[in-house]
């Protein structure tokens, strides 16, 4: 399997292999010791932890019409910012699968901050 980091890393495929597979496992995630890999689209994809400024949830409102009348779906996000602008957006399956990543993901990124950055777009 092929990994492609979203930005330069020096790790020989090797060592992202095996972080890959003694990752803990949360929809369409994978926490490992060193990098956070995902899907997106055929694609694997990992960020290193290092490259983290700042790591939050973001839950966005989709207005849908249902059978019974209309609402809203949510859909949650994890956001991963760095220095040069947000590295990624990668959907959780549900909130209590969000607040749990986050408290994993705290001891492994302490240099993040676990807030959204002020000069970030505001949420729709």
């Amino acid at each position: 399997m092929n990994i492609t980091p979203l930005v330069p890393i020096s790790t020989p495929a090797e060592e992202l292999q095996a972080d890959y597979q003694s990752g803990w496992v949360v929809g369409k995630l994978r926490v490992g010791q060193s990098h956070l890999f995902f899907r997106e689209g055929g694609e694997t994809c990992c960020v290193p932890y290092s490259a983290v400024r700042y790591c939050y949830r973001r839950i966005e409102a989709t207005p849908a019409r249902l059978c019974c009348g209309a609402g809203n779906l949510e859909t949650e996000y994890l956001m991963l910012v760095g220095e040069d602008g947000q590295l990624a957006k990668i959907q959780v399956p549900d909130g209590r699968a969000g607040k749990v990543l986050l408290e994993r993901l705290r001891p492994l990124i302490p240099h993040a901050q676990f807030r959204k950055p002020e000069d970030a777009p505001a949420d729709d």
